[in-house]
Parts: structure tokens; C-alpha cells; sequence
């Protein structure tokens, strides 16, 4: 994991998306009845409108890239609506539909009960293929314009928009980008030219009718010339093959979903960034794997963010700028660990949902010139603070004040000891909360007792 997050800001790579764009809905209704006229639930909603929309398909995978650093553009037909949650997605290279698909989820306190699917055939134009294939052409003309991308994910969800296209087609791109394919169905020879083909084990099967892995590896080599063939098995491993070297990968421990809805589209996004930071594809499937384990723990297509990705606590401040949570601040040296600290600490994390603590440098203390001066270093600092269950991020900063982080970060909450009644970067926080200190528990007053004992 760490290769990607390690290399999430040395570059922004630039990212196409060309595929199938669909809106997701999610409805929470009330289920506690069966009809008298069928045996079927009665399904009870307020107002009748969704309480999650989404971006869906090639959105989806979109989506999944907003919070990593990439400059990314999806290619194909939209409507309007999408427009409005496609915050930090390129989508100029669209074209507007009324026919984009939609599908409907019901669920009651969290249990899928139902899903409807509002589409017609070809984006409603069945009788009209050949408007279809201009419009395909014309977006695909669209995205080879506004090259040269980095890596180009080709998302195939079967509802027309390559029903049209010409075998090959991929090898009209320009700049030799990296090219990921996640198809439906065949046939797999449309996709000659790939860099990376991507079905997953059912897909893999209808498309080259054979059941043995390591033939379809072989049958996708043969029809697309690719350079390496991926086949994902669920929450249950990953298979597949690298310039003719085989490789299987089973996670530790199965992952259970909790929604396996557009898991597929998180983990070809993921495999896309590990590609265009040039991580050797083995270890790209895992990282990819291991982002999809976060993704189905959690329900309506929410987005994987970096920090949740990091394994320990001291994470790079940049990761927590996009957030869907609380983040409360603190600061401080927190030299010798005592009581009052974790009291504060405790207070602060009572503040929001995830506790962020900024610790002072060496040099940083050096210069306070404090007549006791510094016992611990900051590895040994960080550590203390990292033990503590309250404590979710510990960061360090090198400036005499943490103004820099706060203006950075954008914290929601500030807390501080009552000795500090308008902390730094007050002004720039919502919140800003002091914490009373405790009499005769302090650093100073600790490091006299040692020395009297003494």
C-alpha cells in the first residue's frame, strides 16, 4: 500500500475514463407491511426521493479517483444530473443524454429489498444504431483530442456505447498510454491492443468459453495482444498473468462485503493509479485487492479515501485535506506523557470524529528555549501519542507555530489548554474549544518533582 500513497504527490498523472456512465439511486423506505393484494412487501417512503444519488459504471470509476491526486475525464453520455455530483471530474468530452441508465436500490435500515433499472435498450436508441455509433465515435474523438493521458480505462457495462465500434479501435490512441480494459462480453478481439485486460471469473469464462484460469489467460493473450491478463474472483483471490508469467493472489482473510455494488469499477480505478505511478503490476493487484476490501465495507458507492489506506497513525497532512468527517486539532509537544495530556486528548476527541495531533520537531522545541529543555525525541514522542486509542493521526510540524498545517488541513475543530485562549489558527476553524488544565499536572511541574527526588 505504501508504494502508492508514498507517490500520491510527486505527480498528477492525467486519467481517461471512456465507457458506459450510469446514475446510481438509493432509496431508504420503511418495509413493515405485506400487501393484502400480493404476498409482497409494501415498501413505505416520506417523500419518494432518493436519499443517496451516485455516479455509476465509468462514473463510478471516476469517482473513485477524486480523493488521490489525479487529474481525471470521463467520456461519455451523461445527462445533466450527473453534472451536479461529478465534483472534480473533467466531463467536457461528454455528450448529454436522456437515456443514460439509471438504477434504482431500495433498502430498509440498510437491507437491500429491491433494485429497478430505468433504461432502455442502447441508451433508448435500439432503432436508431447508427446515431448511437456517431455518438461513440464522436466521444471517443473527443477523448483523443483532449489527450495525451497517462492510463485510459476503456469501462464496458454492455449498454451500447462499443457495441459499434471497430476491433482495434484502442490502437487509434495517441502518446501510447497505459490502456486498462474491464469488459462485459466479447468479443475480446474488439479489444486488441489493450495493455491490460480485466474480466472477472464469470466474465472470463462466457468470453472464452473455458473454465481453466490459465487458458483464458491464454485465449485473452491470443485475441488482444495484451501485455498482461487480470481475472478477479470476488472477495476470494486474483489470478492472472504477466507477460507470460503466471501469478495467483488470496488475501489473508476473505473479505465479507457489505455491498459489493461497483466493486469492480474501485478496483480497476486503483489499478489504474498503481499503473500510472509505474508500480510493478503484482503488487498493483494487491493494493488494488486491499482498496477494494475498504470500498465494500461501506454502502452507495463512497469513494476509498488515503487516509484510510495508511496503517499506522503518522500520516502525511496532505492525505487529510479531502475528508467526509470531523477532524479536530491539537498541537503540542507532549514531552513527558501525564495524565493532564490525556485528559485534553480525551476532551479533544470528544469534539468531532477523528482526533488529529501536530507534534512539535525537536528543533521546533529547541527554539521554545524551555529551561527543562527535551527528553524525548520526537520518534520516541510520536510513538506515546500513537498508543493512545483517542488519538486517530499524529503529524509533526517544524515552524515555531502550526498556522501552516492549520491553513493546510482546514481543520472543523480546534481544542487547546485553558493557557491558550485564542490558539493559532482560530480564526481559520469552526470550532474552537479550551481545555481546563488540570492544577499541578504540566511537564515543568513533573520534571521539578524527578529533580527534587533527587
Amino acid at each position: 500500500m505504501n508504494e502508492l500513497l508514498s507517490r500520491l504527490f510527486e505527480r498528477r498523472p492525467r486519467i481517461a475514463v471512456f465507457g458506459d456512465a450510469m446514475i446510481d439511486e438509493y432509496y431508504e423506505v420503511g418495509a413493515d407491511r405485506v400487501s393484502p393484494e400480493f404476498p409482497i412487501p409494501v415498501l413505505l417512503s416520506r417523500d419518494g426521493f432518493p436519499s443517496k444519488v451516485a455516479l455509476g459504471g465509468a462514473g463510478n470509476v471516476c469517482a473513485q479517483f477524486r480523493n488521490f491526486n489525479f487529474d481525471t475525464n470521463l467520456f461519455a453520455l451523461t445527462n445533466e444530473r450527473i453534472k451536479h455530483f461529478s465534483d472534480r471530474i473533467g466531463m467536457s468530452g461528454c455528450i448529454f443524454s436522456k437515456g443514460v441508465p439509471v438504477k434504482r436500490r431500495f433498502y430498509s435500515n440498510g437491507f437491500p429489498l429491491c433494485r429497478l433499472d430505468v433504461e432502455g435498450d442502447k441508451y433508448k436508441l435500439e432503432d436508431r444504431p447508427e446515431e448511437l455509433s456517431k455518438l461513440s465515435e464522436k466521444i471517443f474523438s473527443n477523448m483523443i483530442d483532449s489527450g495525451p493521458f497517462d492510463v485510459v480505462v476503456f469501462s464496458d457495462y454492455d449498454k451500447g456505447m462499443f457495441d459499434e465500434v471497430e476491433d482495434g479501435f484502442i490502437e487509434r490512441l495517441s502518446g501510447s498510454p497505459i490502456t486498462i480494459v474491464d469488459p462485459k462480453v466479447g468479443p475480446a478481439r474488439r479489444w486488441r491492443g489493450c495493455t491490460i485486460i480485466k474480466p472477472n471469473a464469470n466474465e472470463a469464462f462466457a468470453m472464452s468459453g473455458m473454465s481453466d484460469w490459465s487458458r483464458q489467460c491464454e485465449y485473452f493473450f491470443k485475441e488482444t495482444g495484451c501485455q498482461a491478463v487480470i481475472i478477479t474472483n470476488g472477495g476470494e483471490s486474483v489470478v492472472g498473468n504477466v507477460m507470460g508469467v503466471p501469478f495467483e493472489y488470496e488475501p489473508p482473510r476473505p473479505k465479507l462485503p457489505r455491498s459489493v455494488v461497483g466493486a469492480g469499477d474501485c478496483f480497476v480505478a486503483f489499478l489504474a493509479m498503481c499503473m500510472a505511478h509505474s508500480i510493478d503490476i503484482r503488487i498493483a493487484v494487491e493494493i488494488a485487492f486491499e482498496a477494494c476490501s475498504i470500498y465494500v465495507d461501506r454502502m452507495y458507492n463512497r469513494p476509498v479515501y488515503p487516509h484510510e489506506m495508511v496503517r499506522d497513525k503518522a500520516i502525511d497532512p496532505r492525505m487529510l485535506v479531502d475528508r467526509d468527517f470531523n477532524l479536530v486539532f491539537t498541537n503540542g509537544c507532549f514531552d513527558l506523557l501525564h495524565p493532564g495530556h490525556i485528559e485534553l486528548l480525551k476532551f479533544a476527541k470528544s469534539k468531532g470524529d477523528k482526533l488529529l495531533v501536530a507534534m512539535n520537531t525537536d528543533e521546533s522545541v529547541l527554539r521554545q528555549g524551555k529551561s527543562h529543555g527535551l527528553v524525548n525525541c520526537l520518534a520516541h514522542r510520536k510513538s506515546m501519542i500513537s498508543a493512545l486509542e483517542c488519538v486517530d493521526f499524529v503529524v509533526e510540524f517544524d515552524e515555531d507555530t502550526p498556522l501552516e498545517m492549520i491553513k493546510k488541513i482546514r481543520p472543523d475543530v480546534l481544542v487547546k489548554g485553558s493557557d491558550h485562549p485564542n490558539p493559532v489558527g482560530s480564526d481559520l476553524v469552526g470550532d474552537v474549544f479550551n481545555f481546563d488544565l488540570i492544577p499541578g499536572l504540566s511537564t515543568t511541574s513533573l520534571i521539578e518533582k524527578i529533580r527534587s527526588a533527587d
